[in-house]
């Protein structure tokens, strides 16, 4: 699977015994539709988001 921000290869997680339990990335939106990499979420969706909600602090749901 490939990141739709940086279009890297999308990380496998795996569990201490070797065993693949995740291949699908991240949620990208709102930055992009589709899935993201590790480092894609962590660098760039999460932090918008978090900007996002600290400038809409004080919209209709807070």
């Amino acid at each position: 699977m490939i990141c739709v921000i940086c279009k890297g290869e999308i990380e496998k997680h795996y569990t201490e015994e070797g065993v693949m339990y995740w291949d699908q990335g991240h949620n990208a939106e709102p930055i992009a539709d589709g899935r993201c990499c590790d480092k894609c979420n962590q660098d760039i969706v999460v932090q918008y988001r978090i900007s996002d909600m600290l400038v809409n602090k004080g919209g209709s749901n807070g």
